[in-house]
C-alpha cells in the first residue's frame, strides 16, 4: 500500500513538473561580477523564477551557451529563448539595425529613452517582430572619446589623430573630421594606446573604465547632455518562444521586462558617473561636448555618416530624422488601433471667422504636482490653438510642455497651485482592482460638477496586445478622455484614453460591446513623467475612505476645452477626439 501511495505522489510530482517550460537566455557578458548587462537579464530570470507560473528561466552567460554573433539567428529561428546583445551585431541580417549605434543620433539618456516610445523605435521593432523576434527590455548603454593627445571637442580636435571607432558609421564620420582609422578588436585598444598605434578612441562608459584606458589617455570627452556615442543593448526574445507561453507566463515576462529596463536606464547612467569620478581621480583630464560642439559632428555625420546610411537603407533617411525628433510618432500598422473615447462625437460646424479662435471642444486632466503640472491625453489637447483649464469657477490657460503621441499622453501647466494632487502608482494595475474614473463626460453640458465611475482593471493589456493599457469596465463616455483612474489607495493606475467603437464590433462580431474600455497604464505614465523631470507626491501605502477619495477626485480634477479656428475645425472635424460642446 504505502508503495501504491509513493507511485501515485511521484507521478503527481511530475505530471506537474512536466507542464513547466524553461527558456534558455545566452548572452556575452561575464556572469556574476557585476556587470550591468548581465544583472538585467538576471532579474528577468529572477522574477521570473519566483512568480509560480510553471515558466523558469536558466542564464547562460559568457558566451557560454551561443556565440555572440551567433544568437541572433538562433533567437530567429527558435533555437534561443531570450538573448541580450548590441542590435548593430545584427545589422548584416537587418542594415537598419546600424541605426541604433549611429554617431550623434542619441544625445543623452532623456533622448535615449524618449526614443523607446517613439516612431523610430515602432519602426525597428517591426522589423524584429517580422524576424520572429520581439523586444523584452529596452537598454542604452552611452561612450565616450578618449585621446593621447588632447581633448576631442569640435571636429577639428580630432584632425590627424589615428583612432579605433566603434562600427563603420562611427568610423565614416571621424574620417570626415580628417582622422585616420586603425580597426582592432576591443581586448587590443589598450596595447594599441600604448604603442602608439592608437591616439584616440571611443567605445562604451564601461569598456573605458573596464580596460583601464585611465591609464593610456590625457583627455575623455563624457557623455554629458550632447554624446556622439549611445549603442542599443535590448533584451529580446523569440517570438516562438513568447508565443507557446499562456497569458499569465507572457504577462509576467512582459512585467520583468519592464523592471529590467528601469534598471538599466538607471545603470548606465550610473556607469558614466562612475567612469567620470574614476579618470578624475587618476588625472584624466574630463570634457563634455557644447551644444555648439554637438551641432559641428551632425553636420559631418550628415554628409558622411547618415548619407551612407540612407543610401544602404530602404527608408533610412526617414529613420534618422526620427531619431533626431523621438517625440514624431506613426501609427503602429497591423495592429488594431484603439478608438478614441468620443471620435464620433464631432465638433459642429459654425459660421464665425475664420481666423477666431472659438471653443471647439472639451476633455479632462488631473494634478500631479502642486506646482500645477496636468496630465491629460494628447488627443485632447492636440492641434488646439490655446486649452484652458477650469479650477474654482477661474479659466486658467494652460502651457503644452510634452507630449507622447505614441502612448497619447500630454504634460500641461497651469499657473496656480492646486489644492490637491493625484500621486501615480509606482506598480501597475492588478487583474480584478477596484479603480474608479473621473472626468467630464460629455463636457459640461450635464453639469459643470465632476462625475464618477466605478469598476474593476478586466484585462492587463489592451487593444490588439498593447501592453502599454489596461481594460476597464468602467464606463466612459465622450469627454472621460484624459481623466485619472485611480484605485482604493487614491493612487492613478491608468490614464483615460478609449473605447471600442461598438459599430465596428458589431459588424465584426454581430454584438454590442458593453464595458470595454481603456486607459493607459501608471508604468508608462511614469516613464514619460520621468523622462520629462516632472515628479509629484509618492503613492499612498493604505486605502483611503469613500468620503476622502471623492474630496480628492473634487480638488485634484479638471476640465478643460479647447480653443482653434473654424477653418481648422472644419478640418480637423473628422479626426477630433473631443466631446464637442
Amino acid at each position: 500500500m504505502k508503495k501504491i501511495i509513493l507511485i501515485i505522489f511521484l507521478s503527481l510530482i511530475f505530471s506537474v513538473n512536466a507542464k513547466a517550460i524553461t527558456l534558455k537566455a545566452s548572452h556575452q557578458f561575464p556572469g556574476g561580477r557585476g556587470d550591468a548587462r548581465d544583472e538585467a537579464v538576471q532579474i528577468i530570470a529572477n522574477f521570473v523564477n519566483k512568480a509560480n507560473v510553471d515558466l523558469n528561466i536558466n542564464v547562460y552567460p559568457g558566451q557560454s551557451l551561443y556565440r555572440a554573433m551567433d544568437q541572433y539567428p538562433a533567437l530567429r529561428n527558435g533555437d534561443l529563448d531570450i538573448s541580450s546583445f548590441p542590435l548593430d551585431y545584427a545589422s548584416g541580417y537587418q542594415p537598419s539595425y546600424s541605426a541604433t549605434l549611429m554617431p550623434g543620433l542619441v544625445k543623452n539618456h532623456d533622448h535615449a529613452r524618449r526614443l523607446n516610445n517613439s516612431s523610430f523605435m515602432h519602426e525597428i521593432e517591426q522589423t524584429l517582430r517580422n524576424e520572429n523576434i520581439i523586444i523584452l527590455s529596452h537598454a542604452w548603454m552611452a561612450g565616450a572619446i578618449g585621446s593621447r593627445k588632447n581633448c576631442i571637442t569640435n571636429p577639428d580636435s580630432i584632425r590627424g589623430q589615428v583612432m579605433r571607432a566603434a562600427g563603420k558609421m562611427h568610423e565614416a564620420m571621424f574620417i570626415g573630421a580628417g582622422a585616420s582609422i586603425s580597426s582592432m578588436a576591443s581586448s587590443e585598444v589598450y596595447q594599441g594606446l600604448q604603442s602608439g598605434v592608437l591616439t584616440a578612441i571611443n567605445t562604451s562608459s564601461e569598456s573605458f573604465v573596464s580596460f583601464k584606458m585611465f591609464e593610456q589617455i590625457r583627455c575623455i570627452t563624457i557623455p554629458g547632455d550632447n554624446a556622439l556615442w549611445f549603442m542599443y543593448q535590448p533584451i529580446l526574445m523569440s517570438k516562438k518562444s513568447f508565443d507557446r507561453l499562456n497569458v499569465k507566463q507572457q504577462n509576467v515576462l512582459l512585467e520583468a521586462g519592464k523592471k529590467a529596463e528601469e534598471y538599466m536606464f538607471k545603470a548606465s547612467i550610473q556607469l558614466d558617473a562612475g567612469m567620470e569620478k574614476i579618470f578624475r581621480e587618476k588625472g584624466v583630464q574630463t570634457v563634455r561636448l557644447s551644444q555648439a560642439d554637438y551641432n559641428s559632428w551632425i553636420n559631418i555625420a550628415k554628409q558622411t555618416s547618415y548619407k551612407m546610411f540612407s543610401e544602404r537603407v530602404p527608408g533610412g533617411e526617414r529613420l534618422i530624422a526620427k531619431a533626431l525628433n523621438p517625440d514624431t510618432v506613426i501609427e503602429k500598422k497591423n495592429i488594431p488601433q484603439n478608438k478614441e473615447i468620443d471620435r464620433n462625437n464631432r465638433p459642429q460646424e459654425t459660421t464665425r471667422g475664420s481666423n477666431d479662435n472659438i471653443k471647439a471642444a472639451s476633455g479632462t486632466g488631473f494634478f500631479i504636482t502642486k506646482a500645477g503640472h496636468i496630465v491629460t491625453n494628447n488627443h485632447v489637447i492636440d492641434q488646439c490653438n490655446l486649452v484652458n483649464a477650469y479650477y474654482k469657477g477661474d479659466a486658467k490657460l494652460l502651457k503644452v510642455l510634452a507630449v507622447d503621441r505614441k502612448n497619447d499622453l500630454a504634460i500641461l501647466k497651469a499657473e496656480l497651485r492646486p489644492e490637491d494632487t493625484f500621486p501615480v502608482a509606482k506598480e501597475d494595475g492588478i487583474l480584478l482592482e477596484e479603480i474608479y474614473v473621473a472626468g467630464y463626460p460629455f463636457g459640461k453640458s450635464i453639469s459643470g460638477s465632476v462625475k464618477v465611475t466605478k469598476g474593476v482593471i478586466s484585462s492587463l493589456s489592451g487593444l490588439g496586445n498593447n501592453y502599454s493599457n489596461i481594460q476597464i469596465d468602467a464606463s466612459l463616455q465622450p469627454g472621460n478622455s484624459g481623466g485619472p483612474i485611480i484605485n482604493k489607495k487614491g493612487n492613478v493606475v491608468g490614464v483615460a484614453v478609449a473605447k471600442l467603437d461598438y459599430k465596428k464590433v458589431i459588424e465584426a462580431f454581430n454584438t454590442i460591446p458593453e464595458n470595454t474600455n481603456f486607459g493607459v497604464k501608471s508604468s508608462t505614465l511614469n516613464q514619460f513623467l520621468n523622462a520629462n523631470k516632472v515628479s509629484g507626491d509618492s503613492p499612498r501605502g493604505s486605502e483611503m475612505s469613500i468620503k476622502d477619495i471623492g474630496e480628492k477626485i473634487e480638488k485634484a480634477t479638471v476640465y478643460l476645452d479647447c480653443w482653434m479656428t473654424a477653418e481648422k475645425i472644419q478640418e480637423l472635424k473628422s479626426k477630433r477626439a473631443f466631446f464637442s460642446e
